[in-house]
C-alpha cells in the first residue's frame, strides 16, 4: 500500500485516530506499507524502518535510533544544508 501524506491535514485528534487505526489494518495483513511524510516523528511512530530523503538524494536508511543519530537528518532538520526533507517510512 502506497499512502502519500494522507493525514496532514488532519487535526492532531482525528490523525492520532487514524495512524492507530492504520497499525491495526496493517497487524491484521502485514502487508507493506510506503507512508511519505514531511513529519519525521509520524515516520518514525508508524515505522519498523524510515527512509530519509532531501531533495530525492537518500540520505539515511534504517531504524529509529540509526536515523535520528545521522548527522546528515540532523544536517537536514536544522537548517544547516537545506532544510526541506521528505520522509518514507516503510512497514513490510
Amino acid at each position: 500500500m502506497l499512502l502519500d501524506e494522507p493525514f496532514s491535514a488532519l487535526d492532531i485528534q482525528t490523525r492520532q485516530l487514524m495512524e492507530n487505526e492504520l497499525l491495526q489494518l496493517w497487524e491484521q495483513d502485514k502487508k507493506s506499507v510506503i507512508f511519505i511524510t514531511h513529519d519525521l516523528e509520524e515516520a518514525i511512530s508508524l515505522s519498523d524502518r524510515v527512509i530519509v530523503l532531501d531533495y530525492g538524494e537518500k540520505i539515511a536508511e534504517g531504524s529509529y535510533r540509526e536515523v535520528v543519530r545521522n548527522e546528515r537528518v540532523i544536517e537536514a532538520y536544522l537548517g544547516r544544508k537545506h532544510g526541506n526533507t521528505k520522509s518514507a517510512a516503510a512497514r513490510a
